[in-house]
């Protein structure tokens, strides 16, 4: 029986990933890199990681506070979303 590998690799590394994260950086009309848009995908999480960490030392911020969870967009709503809507709706606070 043959071994399953993967086949898709980090752009950087070159590492396998199993489309773990992409990372699009955009500069705007008048940066430095005028109208220039970088995408690098898939990366590594271990990459995407990496970079995370790099902007939140230099910025000295949680970086965290920038994240959305897209989990209820692409599958529906968690049971803890259920449960905070159903309580809202009875008029619970808790």
């Amino acid at each position: 029986m043959k071994k399953e590998t993967m086949e898709t690799k980090c752009v950087l590394t070159d590492a396998p990933v199993l489309d773990d994260c992409h990372i699009t950086i955009e500069f705007g009309y008048g940066s430095d890199k005028d109208m220039i848009t970088y995408t690098l995908s898939p990366v590594s999480d271990e990459v995407g990681l990496h970079v995370l960490e790099t902007l939140s030392q230099m910025s000295h911020k949680n970086i965290e506070k920038f994240g959305k969870c897209m989990m209820s967009e692409e599958w529906g709503p968690t049971n803890q979303e259920l449960k905070r809507r159903q309580k809202g709706e009875w008029g619970y606070n808790g």
